[in-house]
């Protein structure tokens, strides 16, 4: 079945009705469907079951309703909580797209330095800017994605090989994230 991701985060009341405000970590659409049963990791660290009473877009975000919450006070308990999926039940991808939780781990290296291949290191997270998605290595390096750079991407090997321009990358210290 693969291992328990945080999928989501629940960061607000929306309405009057006991809508919440979904905030997405993995892909872009929910891993559940309105009627389906959520995992939810509360902010205390219990976990919970829970029924989407009803899922939709709204300006750029995701809506979402639980069965037993129908207005703002009964939602109120949810702020705060983590959505969970398990890796083997999130939709495919297309071709050169990957979760986040895929790139995690994976070593960084640079093929464009002088004279041989330097090891960045590897991926602490990933986070999606407005203009890229940013590469955080372990030490704080920040290598945005883009196509620029030639990204590939090898999850066999557990690498992702770039052609950086020179002085992106301070060697000795590197952009802190």
């Amino acid at each position: 079945m693969g291992g328990e991701l945080v999928a989501g985060r629940i960061v607000g009341l929306f309405g009057i009705h006991g809508e919440l405000k979904l905030q997405l970590l993995l892909g872009e659409r929910p891993a559940f469907s309105a009627g389906e049963r959520v995992r939810l990791r509360m902010p205390g660290g219990a976990a919970l079951d829970v029924t989407a009473r009803s899922l939709r877009p709204h300006a750029g975000r995701w809506l979402v309703a639980f069965d037993d919450a129908a207005d703002p006070t009964a939602a109120q308990r949810y702020v705060g909580a983590s959505v969970l999926a398990y890796a083997g039940e999130l939709p495919p991808l297309g071709a050169g797209e990957y979760y986040d939780h895929q790139l995690v781990g994976c070593e960084v290296v640079d093929v464009a330095a002088a004279g041989a291949a330097r090891l960045l290191g590897p991926v602490e997270r990933v986070e999606h800017w407005p203009a890229s998605d940013i590469l955080i290595l372990r030490g704080g390096a920040m290598v945005p994605l883009v196509h620029a750079y030639e990204p590939v991407i090898d999850l066999d090997a557990r690498r992702i090989t770039l052609s950086l321009p020179v002085g992106l990358i301070d060697a000795s210290a590197g952009e802190r994230a």
